[in-house]
């Protein structure tokens, strides 16, 4: 039951850090600013929601999914630090931690076929593109800006 729980709970984080992230770059593209805390806020939902992606494996995550989980662990910790004390090695951490864990622990579900086809390789390549995008994005804004 408690497994049910924290599956349903981390969806739920996972889905509203996404809602906040939506909020983030809306503000960027429409004020030239970042807004505060909404950033900061979102890191501990994307680690919880991976929390809730390793419920999902029920105990079968073999090495890579326990590994996931050590890095989820990881992220959501370094996450609470941040709102405490934001320093860059927190913000990395708790910032790339869940794209990491999402490939570790996506990797698993892959393998045990948690979730139909296609659904089963959502958690990898978000884990993969999410990175990527970013990189991108970052690449964008210094092309616009002229350097």
């Amino acid at each position: 039951m408690a497994s049910s729980a924290l599956i349903r709970i981390g969806g739920l984080a996972a889905m509203v850090g996404g809602l906040l992230w939506v909020v983030k770059g809306g503000a960027i593209l429409l004020t030239g600013q970042q807004p505060p805390v909404v950033f900061e806020a979102a890191l501990p939902l994307f680690a919880l929601g991976l929390l809730g992606l390793y419920a999902r494996l029920e105990g079968r995550g073999r090495p890579l999914g326990k590994a996931g989980l050590l890095v989820a662990y990881a992220a959501l910790a370094a996450a609470v630090l941040v709102l405490v004390t934001p320093l860059p090695p927190l913000y990395a951490v708790a910032g790339f931690g869940p794209f990491l864990g999402l490939v570790l622990v996506g990797s698993a579900t892959l393998q045990d076929r948690i979730s139909p086809p296609p659904w089963s390789a959502l958690p990898l390549a978000l884990g993969l593109g999410g990175p990527l995008l970013i990189l991108a994005g970052g690449g964008l804004y210094l092309i616009g800006r002229g350097g």
